[in-house]
Parts: C-alpha cells; structure tokens; sequence
C-alpha cells in the first residue's frame, strides 16, 4: 500500500471491528475491542491523529532490529533490555527523518524487559511525556508505535490501535498487536503519553506485553549508574530467609523461613518489602538481586509496609544454605 491511501475493512460481526489506512506516512491497524459504534471510532482515531506526530518524531529505531522511544530533551531512550542486549554498548540510533546518531546502553533490568539508552551528542532531540504512575485502567484505548519489521522511512513507524487488557508492577497486556522489530517500541496513552515499551511479540492478537514506565521510574538511577538487574546467582551474595510474592507495593512476605536471618529479625509474614539497601523492590527475584548485592554477614536497611504504616528495620544478612 502507498503512502496516503486507504482501505478500510469492518466486520460487526462477533469479534472486532479493524480499520486499516495510513496518515502521515504512519501505517494503521485498528484493531482494539469492538467500539460501540462508527461515533467512537471516529473519535478515537481524532484523538489519536490529534497527538500522533510528536510521537512519530520520538520513535526511533535501534540497530539490530529494535525500536525506541526518546523521553527526555537530552535524549533518553526507553527501550527493551533485550534490545539494548548489555551495559556500555555503542548503539546506532535512527530518526524518523533518517538521521543516524551515536548512542550507547545503561542499566537494564532484565526481569522487567526494560532497557535504558542515551544519546551521546547534546542537542534538542524530539521527545515524549511519561504518564504519570498508576493512570491506566483495564479496557482504556492505547495505541503502540514500531518499525515493524525493520526501519523503513518511507512509510514509517506502524500504528496499532487498542485496548489495554491487563496492567501490574511488572508487566502491561494489550491487544495492539506486536510482530518483528516492534520491541523497545513505546506504548501510548491517547495523550500522547508513554505507559510502555513492548517487550514480547505474539501470533495472537491479544496476546502482547509491555514493560511498563514503573519498570523504568522505580529503579532509574540504577540504569544511569549502568546497573543491569538480572537472575545470575551469587553464591557470596546476602541471603534473608523469606519466600514473598508480587504485590502492589512491593514483594509481599508469605512465609519467614525458621532458622534464617529473616527469623530472628522484625520481619514477619505480611510485611511488604518495597527496599532493599535502598533499591527498590516489586517481586521476589527483584528482591534476590538486591540481597545478593551485598555480602553476608552485612546489616543493611529495609523498609517494609505492615498494616498500611511505612517501617524501617536494619537486618544482617546471612549466607545461603548449600543445597
């Protein structure tokens, strides 16, 4: 299809109504939950194009096949950590007008798929607002950018419109369907706001996951330090002695394990753990980084919720049990 032409197929059958067309240069594929009628599609597409080119100007692609999203005047880039692959790579960075600059890799994390990028030269580079924390509901309309399939300037980056399905602290669930390239490529609010970054590509429709912006806010000066957040097991590392679960504030204590370190201090079963020396925690292998981080027989601090009350406890670490 050349740029500024139009197809349009709609089913109201049983499943979804699809629009496909382009503007702008952008290729198009609606394909969110069936709205209520042509009215809303209508205005759904308004508010879309209404905020679509700062968006465009921001996508940019990643050599190896990836995409990104610049987020910040001196040229921060969100991206996928498997596209940003490592810490303190030189990475090639495309416009959307075909400029091609220099860039190099952060911090990662590879639990939550979110990688961090900056430019290396100054400049005024076109940027995009994050959405502020929280501000996304099941069944809101979104729309994602990528170069899907590769960096093609002539049509440009794609756009998919649809809805968010599922949202927590490590990932985001849409039907905005992803395919090659897309990944590191920023997930959109219809404010024109960024709330993800596509992580893994599926065959189905409404089978597509984000990192969201948390995955990135939550542990930022980590990423500008170069820190990579990941599962390798330090047998010298700290160890505590509790098995926790994803909460909404942090890793949720289920069980304190007898005869740990956990066991003879003040945590108990229930507590949320939201830092670890500091470093903020959601989920028990972000927590398992951040205690291997420090050697046993350390006392370090942790803050905890219990009871809707923010605590802060020093606890020494011990070593992990050899299996």
């Amino acid at each position: 299809m050349r740029m500024g032409s139009l197809g349009m197929r709609v089913s109201f059958c049983h499943l979804f109504v699809s629009l496909s067309f382009f503007f702008n240069g952008v290729g198009l594929d609606l394909t969110g939950g069936t709205p209520s009628g042509l009215g809303e599609m209508v205005r759904i597409q308004q508010r879309v194009q209404a905020v679509l080119e700062p968006c465009r100007l921001a996508t940019v692609g990643i050599d190896g096949g990836g995409t990104g999203v610049i987020v910040s005047r001196d040229g921060f880039i969100l991206t996928a950590a498997h596209v940003s692959v490592i810490s303190g790579r030189p990475v090639a960075v495309t416009l959307s007008d075909g400029r091609r600059v220099k860039a190099t890799s952060l911090g990662l994390n590879r639990f939550a798929d979110a990688g961090l990028v900056k430019i290396d030269d100054s400049g005024d580079w076109p940027f995009v607002p994050l959405a502020r924390h929280g501000q996304r509901l099941a069944g809101d309309w979104c729309f994602a950018l990528g170069h899907s399939s590769g960096i093609d300037l002539e049509r440009g980056a794609v756009l998919r419109v649809g809805r968010l399905i599922g949202s927590h602290a490590l990932v985001m669930r849409t039907d905005c369907h992803l395919i090659g390239g897309d990944s590191g490529g920023p997930l959109f609010n219809l404010k024109g706001q960024v709330i993800g970054i596509h992580s893994r590509v599926s065959e189905e429709i409404d089978d597509n996951y984000h990192s969201p912006i948390e995955a990135f806010i939550r542990h930022w000066q980590l990423f500008l330090d170069g820190e990579e957040i990941e599962a390798s097991i330090d047998p010298e590392g700290g160890f505590l002695g509790v098995r926790s679960e994803l909460s909404l504030y942090g890793a949720a204590i289920r069980e304190v394990v007898d005869g740990t370190p956990a066991a003879v201090s003040p945590l108990k079963t229930g507590d949320v753990i939201s830092k670890v020396g500091g470093v903020p925690v959601f989920h028990s292998e972000e927590l398992g980084w951040a205690l291997r981080r420090h050697r046993p027989g350390t006392t370090i601090p942790i803050e905890i919720f219990r009871e809707n009350r923010s605590m802060h406890f020093q606890v020494k670490l011990g070593r992990a049990p050899s299996k």
